[in-house]
């Protein structure tokens, strides 16, 4: 039983499997140590139960455990089921709180995360007057979530021509060197960004592949950028994560 509970507790399949194992195994002994045994082995596994199986999702399991306490085992008087009921009961109390405990926290976090707003902002673009816009489009995505008490977590993610737009450096010699346009914006761009970036605390992570093909030394990024192994598996897990998508054309 005990192998049993070590191999196939962690899976929904194989918690009812050593439930019913425990119930076969006290089956036939005298009530006074089967309901030792059924006390010393629940306790054994239903710690790992509440660890190892959500109760929401497997709470079939639950019944099942519950009920295999509550049947009566074999060779038992009235009196003597009757004398183990109360013990039976206050320890299923227990057990229920424990699950309760263990589960609280999940829940409260889950409930917490889909009361955040998340977007992510993709930047792959070499156009100033494009990335204007994007600055536009998230400044009043974010007003908007601040005057109605919303929480957020809004970020742009830099990848290749994205480069131009983190950094001072004229990015010489490279695909993404600076031209006349970019010139006249700079200076715009980067308060309009630095403002969102800490007063509004929108996320600025640059790939730092492109970083690294370009030789840009990490210390010519403005303040607040953060460096990303992969601008684009970010932008994958960041969706995978439940982020909105968004690139402005």
């Amino acid at each position: 039983l005990l192998h049993l509970t070590h191999r196939d507790v962690g899976n929904a399949k194989g918690l009812p499997g050593a439930i019913l194992a425990l119930q076969s195994c006290t089956r036939g002994i005298p009530v006074h140590k089967s309901g030792v045994l059924y006390l010393r082995h629940l306790l054994y596994i239903a710690p790992l139960a509440v660890f190892t199986v959500p109760l929401k999702e497997n709470l079939n399991c639950w019944t099942l455990l519950i009920g295999a306490w509550l049947s009566t085992p074999g060779n038992t008087t009235s009196t003597e089921e009757s004398t183990m009921l109360p013990a039976r009961i206050s320890a299923i109390i227990a057990l229920f709180a424990a699950i309760i405990w263990f589960n609280l926290p999940s829940a409260f976090a889950a409930e917490t995360d889909d009361d955040v707003v998340k977007v992510v902002y993709h930047a792959d673009f070499a156009d100033p007057r494009r990335f204007s816009a994007m600055l536009t489009s998230i400044h009043n995505m974010v007003t908007h979530y601040e005057n109605e008490m919303i929480e957020y977590d809004v970020r742009i993610v830099f990848v290749a021509h994205g480069i131009r737009f983190v950094t001072g450096d004229k990015l010489e010699k490279t695909p993404f060197a600076e031209d006349t346009a970019l010139a006249e914006r700079r200076e715009n761009l980067k308060g309009r960004m630095m403002s969102l970036n800490q007063v509004m605390s929108v996320g600025l992570e640059l790939c730092d592949i492109t970083r690294s093909q370009v030789g840009l030394d990490q210390a010519k990024l403005y303040e607040g950028v953060e460096s990303v192994p992969s601008g684009v598996v970010q932008v994958a897990d960041l969706q995978h994560q439940g982020f909105a998508y968004i690139k402005v054309e």
